[in-house]
């Protein structure tokens, strides 16, 4: 902690009882898996701006929570198939937090959300996907919400990729990077993305600004 009430988000992961964080939660028998370092280290810096976090996968609302202290300005939505509103608790009336039933693998249900997302909310800066950890799942969310909802210059993270492949699913990262290859109108294909950061268990993308998406087309032509 750097100062009063300054913490990092590795702390809040701690504090809020996150295995995001790097640090064992024994009260949950939760094992750390280091996210937090690396979401701080990329788009920290979006500390004390006004933007929307998209997380799917809500849960008890312990990540939920972290995200809310850190990002002081941020509106946090939090995507589930089932909200626990008993198990939640206080977050559920919470200032900057709104949470959201839903099928992250259901077309139908991502196209409500954009357009829930209309409704006075800042752009998407960082959508983290940890739901239900199914590989197609995962894929359906990221074609639609990285190409629809996220912003220009945002952050999509994908968490507990092992989850699947241990079922023998090992497919996703495939399928995402098809997913990623975005065609235009006049068929050419430009992908846009800035970068793709492969962690333990995790994958971070960042979106091209728009600014290089139009450059990177221009070159085609």
């Amino acid at each position: 902690m750097n100062a009063k009430g300054d913490f990092s988000l590795n702390e809040l992961a701690f504090i809020h009882g996150t295995d995001k964080g790097s640090k064992q939660i024994e009260r949950a028998n939760l094992s750390p898996k280091n996210y937090a370092v690396h979401y701080e280290q990329r788009f920290g810096h979006l500390k004390n701006d006004e933007f929307t976090l998209v997380e799917i996968g809500v849960n008890s609302g312990a990540s939920i929570r972290m995200w809310h202290e850190y990002f002081h300005r941020a509106q946090i939505v939090g995507i589930d198939i089932r909200i626990d509103s008993e198990k939640l608790g206080d977050i559920v009336d919470s200032d900057r937090i709104h949470l959201v039933s839903g099928d992250q693998g259901d077309i139908r249900f991502l196209s409500s959300f954009k357009e829930y997302l209309r409704d006075g909310f800042p752009p998407v800066a960082v959508i983290v996907d940890d739901g239900c950890h199914k590989r197609a799942s995962q894929a359906r969310s990221f074609e639609y919400l990285f190409h629809r909802v996220l912003d220009h210059g945002g952050y999509y993270a994908i968490e507990d990729l092992q989850a699947d492949v241990q079922k023998g699913e090992d497919l996703l990262m495939g399928e995402i990077v098809e997913a990623i290859q975005w065609r235009i109108p006049n068929g050419v294909i430009d992908p846009p993305v800035e970068w793709i950061r492969f962690y333990p268990r995790m994958v971070m993308i960042r979106k091209a600004h728009l600014i290089e998406q139009w450059s990177n087309l221009q070159e085609t032509d």
